[in-house]
């Protein structure tokens, strides 16, 4: 770090923190989103004069690096002023008053760097400039970070969130199938309940544990029956003499699923007499 307390001082961060490109991708998103609605990216208030300006630059070529993330923080690293870069890399921060303040700063495909400490004097102005490493952006977590946020919105539109949150059924989230990176169906309903999968002659069948009561002197009879199975909503035919649950989805494309073993418990929109022996309920990317 470089203390810088005179006018007009300019310094080079010397150790950008590094981090995983996209996490720098989400981080920097939300703090420009977050920037945006708090207003902290609109012009200063009148009487506000300690000001830090500056330029933010690449490490190696030393070419202006535009609508990088520029946050004024102060020695409890609170956010309280920010901007964004302009096409020379320019910015302008005004603290809210004198002090020590850190200067972090985020630009998509470079390592974030936090500088510091400042000493901003009544009705100073510090000018500085700070580099960047240039990082590269891996794409496929890009693309997994938002086929996440996608299923994520899907599964809330078809209510899978308010269902779990009933405390009915068996949920597999889109966490868990993640950890398990299922191959096979054995995997993926593995630790589920009352089932049992069924190797038929052309792929797995799912059946539940059924229980019949005949009254009170007869006792009970435990069985296995075979229920609905939804995909995205719509039913589909798991019968595993006619390709079973692999041949109804491919087991790459599932992102959640929802177990209901007793009818009583079945979503209404899924019940009826379809649903004597429960359902499955399966949702894709």
């Amino acid at each position: 770090m470089v203390l810088a307390s005179s006018l007009n001082t300019r310094f080079r961060s010397r150790k950008p923190c590094q981090m995983n490109a996209s996490k720098i991708l989400i981080r920097y998103m939300i703090r420009l989103l977050a920037a945006v609605a708090l207003g902290i990216f609109t012009n200063p208030l009148p009487g506000q004069c300690q000001t830090v300006r500056g330029r933010v630059l690449e490490s190696q070529a030393g070419l202006p690096v535009v609508s990088a993330g520029v946050v004024l923080l102060d020695t409890s690293f609170v956010s309280v002023a920010g901007s964004a870069t302009n096409a020379n890399g320019g910015f302008t921060l005004e603290a809210p008053g004198p002090g020590a303040y850190y200067v972090l700063t985020e630009a998509l495909g470079y390592s974030p760097s936090i500088d510091g400490i400042l000493e901003l004097s009544e009705g100073g102005d510090i000018a500085v400039e700070i580099y960047l490493k240039p990082q590269p952006i891996v794409l496929d977590d890009i693309k997994v970070a938002v086929a996440r946020a996608q299923v994520s919105i899907h599964l809330e539109k078809t209510g899978f969130n308010e269902r779990q949150a009933t405390g009915f059924g068996h949920f597999i989230t889109p966490d868990k199938i993640q950890r398990r990176n299922p191959r096979a169906m054995e995997e993926l309903f593995r630790d589920t309940p009352g089932i049992r999968l069924v190797a038929g002659s052309a792929g797995t069948g799912i059946e539940f544990r059924h229980v019949t009561f005949h009254g009170e002197s007869a006792g009970s009879e435990t069985g296995w029956c075979i229920p609905h199975v939804y995909v995205n909503g719509a039913e589909v035919n798991a019968d595993p003499a006619w390709g079973g649950l692999e041949g109804a989805v491919d087991i790459s494309t599932i992102a959640a699923v929802e177990v209901y073993t007793r009818a009583s418990n079945v979503p209404a929109q899924w019940g009826g007499t379809n649903a004597g022996c429960g359902i499955v309920l399966i949702w894709t990317w």
